[in-house]
């Protein structure tokens, strides 16, 4: 019995960790020994293609060995819904560090959003054909597959909001140096220096950003309730009302002494920047 003919894409491939040659070396052992234990998970396209998505390792060892590997078939409807499969599917592997898991989590994010805005499209094209008659037939509804929030990303990888946000700035910065955090190959600390720092000239020629700034600083010091509190009637005055107009006392002056250690900073940066 032979091999069956499967399709190695160098993408796909690309998206899985390198192992080590003593990896592969206790892997071709097991194989030779025990035959091939764990299944070759395949897609099996609409052109009936069978593109390994799991098991590249294996199936070329099984090759070299003359040994037939079993085949799991799984059905996707695209490319992109392929490699999230891929990226979810790592989580299942042992010995993974932390700084790995960081960096799937950030990729799956990422294609969770490519998949989602996918559908999106297919839905909003379906919606612009004419309205054909089905009555005939009942059409089976299809499941719901849109991306999840990074709030719900978060919630499932267990990290900080902060941690995976800095994973997905990585990925999208330089795939490359996440591919190889992903690997496990290189730390998350020092990937990070290999983002691009935000080009603070262009952002402080923005003469929005400090009106923004402005607008932040005012709405809390015009707060319509600071007016309202300033004009309480005696019949509505509680001892309740004076602890807390006390209370706000100190804390706008605790807010004006921190004001003005703003503006003696501020005045030194003119002063320093001349």
């Amino acid at each position: 019995m032979t091999n069956p003919q499967l399709t190695v894409d160098p993408e796909f491939e690309s998206l899985l960790p390198v192992p080590n040659e003593q990896e592969l070396a206790m892997l071709r052992e097991s194989i030779l020994h025990e035959g091939c234990r764990e299944s070759i998970t395949v897609w099996k396209t609409e052109d009936d293609r069978r593109i390994i998505v799991d098991g590249h390792n294996r199936y070329k060892i099984c090759l070299d060995l003359k040994i037939t590997p079993q085949i799991q078939i799984k059905k996707f409807a695209s490319r992109d819904e392929a490699k999230l499969w891929i990226f979810q599917h790592q989580l299942g592997r042992r010995n993974l560090t932390d700084d790995q898991r960081k960096a799937i989590w950030a990729s799956i994010y990422i294609q969770r959003a490519t998949v989602s805005r996918a559908k999106q499209l297919e839905t909003a094209r379906a919606a612009a054909k004419p309205v054909v008659d089905t009555s005939s037939t009942t059409a089976e509804p299809k499941p719901n597959t849109s991306g999840r929030t990074l709030k719900e990303v978060v919630k499932e990888s267990g990290f900080s909001e902060r941690v995976i946000r800095t994973a997905i700035k990585l990925e999208k910065t330089n795939p490359e140096v996440a591919a190889r955090v992903r690997n496990g190959t290189l730390k998350v600390r020092d990937a990070k220096k290999t983002i691009p720092k935000k080009n603070l000239r262009t952002k402080y020629s923005e003469p929005d950003y400090f009106a923004r700034v402005g607008r932040a600083l005012a709405t809390t010091l015009l707060d319509p309730r600071l007016a309202e509190l300033a004009n309480i009637e005696k019949k509505d005055f509680t001892p309740a009302a004076k602890q807390g107009l006390q209370n706000l006392i100190l804390n706008l002056k605790e807010v004006k002494t921190r004001a003005q250690k703003h503006i003696d900073a501020l005045n030194k940066t003119l002063e320093r920047c001349r």
